[in-house]
């Protein structure tokens, strides 16, 4: 297979390096094309087409429907929020795509790219950002794939605020309540309706997740290299995806099965 970047009908376009993909309630797949530095979109009918990026590594915004093709650095995952917006993680930050009139903006993270581990409304992320993940108030939820080892909550404002929700910012296998738990290289993070967070843990070979009430439990172990996770509505099954094959677990639970001593 040879890699590109050509728009068109599904038969004749070219793609380097998918890697994110989301579907809208309207069957729109959205790509994250992380060899190219774009987002590109599949209709229901077959045709790719571009809605954000122009093919260079850069940090460059597209405030208006007139202004010049933003620009993406090392997208990896995304997610939409229905059918009008779509949320890209790449180096160092999340920046919201509209879809209609390809308008980006940064709503967490530096717009320079600069990386570290500050949360607040000024917020400052890891540079390799795993998964990504929306609840319904519209708020997101984002893994530290190598050097912040944590989960960051990016609440939607005015002001929008960055909170670490679990991890102390070191590599670690710790199940504790929220900042006390560590992990190694989340990579896949999913959310239900009832606000538990799955993460495949790929450092730890794991599927971890993180309660409501912020208690970190393991659901699985002896994964090797789980770098996603998707699974049932009703949380029967977990599919993971790893560096050798799919696996699918069974008997996932829809609470923690270990919560600490001292939970209410």
């Amino acid at each position: 297979l040879v890699g590109g970047g050509d728009d068109g009908l599904t038969y004749d376009a070219t793609f380097n390096w998918p890697y994110g993909v989301c579907v809208d309630p309207s069957g729109i797949t959205s790509v994250v094309e992380h060899g190219n530095d774009n987002v590109r979109a599949i209709t229901v009918g077959g045709t790719v087409s571009t809605i954000g990026g122009d093919g260079t590594e850069g940090f460059l915004e597209r405030p208006t429907a007139g202004s010049p093709a933003s620009q993406f650095y090392n997208p990896g995952k995304v997610v939409n929020q229905g059918t009008t917006a779509l949320f890209v993680a790449e180096r160092a930050r999340v920046r919201r795509l509209n879809v209609a009139d390809k308008v980006t903006s940064t709503v967490a993270g530096r717009s320079d790219g600069v990386s570290g581990f500050i949360d607040g409304q000024n917020a400052v992320l890891a540079a390799t950002l795993g998964g990504i993940a929306i609840d319904a108030a519209g708020d997101l939820y984002v893994g530290e794939n190598t050097d912040g080892f944590s989960i960051r909550k990016i609440t939607m404002g005015p002001p929008t605020v960055t909170t670490t929700i679990a991890g102390t910012g070191a590599s670690g296998n710790t199940n504790a309540d929220d900042v006390l738990s560590q992990f190694s290289s989340p990579r896949g993070i999913m959310l239900d309706g009832a606000g538990y967070l799955l993460i495949a843990d790929e450092g730890n070979g794991a599927i971890r997740m993180i309660s409501p009430e912020g208690f970190i439990t393991t659901e699985q172990s002896g994964i090797i290299g789980p770098f996603d996770i998707a699974t049932t509505a009703a949380w029967s099954h977990a599919y993971v995806p790893t560096t050798a094959s799919c696996v699918k677990f069974s008997g996932m639970t829809a609470a923690p099965t270990d919560a600490p001593s001292d939970a209410p």
